[in-house]
């Protein structure tokens, strides 16, 4: 029989655990959305220089870019795949965001943005 006061700590553990799990998975899940509004804002900055506007913003896989292939498929960040229009002409532009500050390996090719005109 276990006393009452280790039943206590178990159960104190197993409350600490559980609302450290539910904490980690917010914080991953708002650094996830705060990733998605960065990119996007972003591309937005980047089609606005050229004085174009954006039509489809669509994240798409890394092998379904014009981007040198990496060995991992999520190895270097998020690709997307963005319609826009300049002087009344729709184009296509590919995007890859960086996955972290330091990417270590190095990209394949070092260019961020594919823009066709």
């Amino acid at each position: 029989m276990i006393p009452t006061y280790e039943k206590i700590a178990i159960f104190l553990f197993i409350i600490i655990i559980f609302t450290g799990v539910i904490f980690a998975i917010y914080i991953g899940v708002q650094i996830r959305k705060r990733k998605g509004k960065m990119n996007k804002r972003e591309i937005r900055d980047k089609i606005q220089s050229i004085e174009g506007t954006i039509v489809t913003i669509q994240k798409v896989r890394s092998n379904q870019t014009p981007f040198n292939k990496p060995l991992r498929a999520k190895a270097f960040g998020d690709h997307y795949q963005i319609t826009y229009e300049l002087v009344g002409v729709q184009h296509t532009a590919w995007f890859r965001a960086d996955r972290a500050i330091v990417q270590m390996p190095k990209p394949p090719d070092p260019d961020k943005w594919i823009l066709t005109k």
